[in-house]
């Protein structure tokens, strides 16, 4: 069996039957996550699979703490041994931290469940907040308030959505974005020195290694912005150790010799923000006048 059939079939065996309205919701969510195949490439099937398991912990048999993220988390690492980042998705999705917080449960969800990359996180949040209860596509904005409406003042849920609205609005605008634009075509080699950084065109938003001082990428840059400025964000460098030092994505610092390097989606706007797993900040002379907050259209 496919994996995106064993999460079909495990969300309708939890769900159908004992809350068929949130069943019909999730199958909106799946069918939302395969309009993003050709946005998400290799990790498409993943975010699907996410999307049928979103919602499982509401599922009665499942319920413990009442945190339908955390509940349906732990399931699905409990007894269907899945995936760690499957895990993590689900555990995570759609701001679920927040929520967390105001049920006091955020230590107890971060220690056994790392948020997953910004990039994914979106993803799921595009196709949880454009969908409702019943399944069908709704704006986000709408998606909001009826979360607001349906729970009420006072709830947990309602205060948590009060306080990430923003966060929540902002991803689907993103996503919406990044649909909207046309396929960009593929990067032409510069013909760089062989001392240079390797530079390649990557997926949008991977994070690679780069061993080089943050200097040998500057005039890579300039050649690719003079041309065709939309590419800087299709860019990576990579290679081995620099000044005899370890780096890798989870190396949360500034440094000298910058370690890992990443341009945030496409540009027209670049922007970094090292709040978010996976997405770390660059040092802003990597752009020549780029304020550190980011650049503007």
């Amino acid at each position: 069996m496919e994996i995106a059939e064993w999460a079909e079939s495990t969300a309708h065996e939890l769900l159908k039957d004992a809350l068929p309205r949130r069943w019909a919701h999730t199958q909106g969510v799946a069918a939302k996550a395969r309009t993003l195949s050709d946005l998400l490439g290799e990790d498409a099937e993943l975010v699907e699979v996410a999307a049928w398991l979103h919602d499982i912990g509401y599922a009665p048999d499942l319920r413990d703490t009442g945190f339908h993220p955390l509940d349906g988390a732990r399931y699905l690492r409990d007894v269907e041994d899945a995936a760690p980042l499957l895990c993590r998705m689900v555990a995570h999705h759609s701001c679920a931290l927040t929520e967390a917080e105001e049920r006091g449960l955020a230590a107890e969800l971060v220690r056994e469940f790392r948020p997953p990359s910004r990039r994914l996180a979106e993803s799921l949040i595009y196709c949880d907040m454009t969908t409702s209860p019943d399944g069908q596509p709704v704006g986000v904005g709408d998606r909001l308030a009826e979360i607001r409406q349906r729970y009420g003042p006072g709830d947990a849920v309602t205060r948590a959505i009060a306080r990430s609205a923003p966060t929540l609005e902002a991803a689907v605008r993103r996503v919406e974005d990044r649909l909207a634009r046309p396929a960009r075509r593929s990067v032409r080699s510069c013909g760089l020195k062989d001392d240079l950084a390797d530079v390649r065109a990557v997926a949008p938003f991977q994070v690679v290694v780069d061993s080089h001082s943050h200097r040998s990428v500057h005039p890579v840059l300039t050649q690719f912005s003079d041309r065709y400025p939309a590419d800087i964000g299709r860019l990576a460098a990579r290679g081995g150790v620099t000044a005899g030092r370890m780096g890798g994505q989870e190396d949360r610092e500034l440094l000298p010799d910058l370690t890992v390097a990443c341009v945030e989606d496409y540009v027209f706007r670049v922007a970094v923000d090292a709040n978010y797993a996976g997405d770390l900040a660059v040092d802003a002379t990597l752009f020549l006048g780029l304020a550190p907050s980011g650049l503007s259209d």
